[in-house]
This record gives structure tokens, C-alpha cells and sequence, in this order.
């Protein structure tokens, strides 16, 4: 369950050689959380049981205490009778990576949200356009100050409605071009 760490871990870590030491693996993995610790012992079972290649994703603790994320691959040295007398190691830093799939996933789900809230803002303009259009026809046909006045305030919602749809559009990179001709029929 020892390893001696070789020169590419040492890199990774960013150890000096003097300073590195045989250790169990355990110690490699970051956080000592149990689903960690449990599939690393896991690991060293499969070994002894004849499984001699592994590919696993562990988070990693270097000398300075941070937390990085890498791909090990494991293969068991057998000797002639099949017991396990080394293993071998090899590992690739995937912290950068992990980082950049990270950073790409909440890229696509703002992505996808802006693309909805277009999609719904654009539905929503198309129900403002009636009730601006016919709010303002009826307005101009009254002779009622009262029912102007109510008239006048369903416009006037409606206009403040269309800006807020405006800006989501605007946002969301689905813009309407406000010199473009709408056409009413009455």
C-alpha cells in the first residue's frame, strides 16, 4: 500500500526530491471525505485480486494544502507466483480542464436561460402589440374623459411593458429593431 512518488508526481505536487516520501495512498487523496478514502482502498483490493490496470479521477492535495484535480492510471508489477510486488503509477493534472468544463456547463446553461427568456419575451411582445394598438384606437374613439383616462393608463402599462420585453430581448441578444413597420388591420 506504499508508493514512492516519482518524478512526474513530484512535478504535480510540487515537491523536491529530497523532500519526498514513500507514502499509502490515502494520503494522496484531497479531502478525506469517506467516498474518497472507500474507493481508494476499493482500488487497492481490485489489485489484489488480479485487476492489474485502473483509471481513476481523484482530487488531490499538493504540498501547500490546495486541492487539485487528476487522472491516475495504476498498473500492478506481478512477479513470477502473481502477487503484486509494485505498482505503477502515472498522473495528469486535469484541474485546468475541469475548470475550463466547468466554466463552458454554466456558459451553456446561461446560454439556454437566455435563449428561454428570448423566446418567452418575444411571445410576450406579440400579446403587447394588440393592446397597445387597440387600447390607443379606442382612446382616440371615445368622447368619455373617464374611459380615456382608463384607456390611457392600459397604454401606458402596456408601452412600460414592452420596454421591460425590450430589455430582456436586448439581454438575451434576440432584439426587435424598433424602425421596423407593423402593420395593423382593423
Amino acid at each position: 500500500k506504499r508508493e514512492a512518488r516519482s518524478r512526474s508526481t513530484r512535478f504535480v505536487f510540487d515537491e523536491r526530491t529530497e523532500e519526498s516520501q514513500p507514502c499509502h495512498v490515502s494520503r494522496l487523496v484531497a479531502v478525506p471525505v469517506e467516498e474518497d478514502l472507500a474507493a481508494a482502498e476499493e482500488l487497492w483490493q481490485d489489485l489484489r485480486r488480479g485487476r492489474t490496470v485502473h483509471r481513476r479521477q481523484w482530487r488531490n492535495r499538493t504540498k501547500d494544502s490546495s486541492v487539485i484535480e487528476c487522472e491516475w492510471f495504476y498498473t500492478a508489477m506481478l512477479d513470477d507466483a502473481g502477487r503484486i510486488v509494485a505498482v505503477a503509477s502515472m498522473i495528469h493534472d486535469l484541474t485546468e480542464q475541469k475548470s475550463l468544463e466547468r466554466q463552458l456547463l454554466q456558459s451553456q446553461k446561461l446560454e439556454a436561460v437566455g435563449t428561454l427568456a428570448g423566446g418567452i419575451a418575444h411571445d410576450f411582445n406579440n400579446l403587447l402589440w394588440p393592446i397597445l394598438a387597440y387600447s390607443e384606437t379606442l382612446r382616440e374613439k371615445t368622447d368619455d374623459d373617464s374611459d380615456r383616462a382608463m384607456l390611457a393608463d392600459i397604454n401606458l402599462a402596456a408601452e412600460r411593458a414592452a420596454s421591460l420585453v425590450e430589455q430582456i430581448l436586448f439581454m438575451s441578444r434576440r432584439r426587435i429593431d424598433a424602425d421596423d413597420p407593423v402593420l395593423f388591420e382593423e
